[in-house]
């Protein structure tokens, strides 16, 4: 696998990771401390299947203007996460 591929899935994970833990916000201190990946996993594993159109723009000090690519964003469980 590229870098680059290796760079969007990580990203694409990251990403789902905070779209399931955005909605957690409301839990409190005690429940957030036992949170761990087993946890997160379970969440995954209960989460709808979802497909989202997305933009992104990437800055550099580089360029003049920012980067910007668009697509799909598709979670699919319990742990898939595709960038097109």
């Amino acid at each position: 696998m590229s870098l680059q591929r290796q760079s969007r899935a990580c990203l694409a994970k990251c990403l789902a990771t905070l779209i399931v833990l955005c909605p957690l916000s409301w839990v409190n201190a005690a429940y957030a401390d036992n949170f761990d990946i087993a946890r997160l996993m379970q969440l995954l594993e209960r989460a709808p299947e979802s497909e989202v159109t997305y933009t992104e723009k990437k800055y550099s000090s580089l360029l003049a203007e920012p980067v910007v690519s668009s697509g799909t964003l598709a979670f699919r469980r319990p742990d898939t996460v595709e960038k097109n």
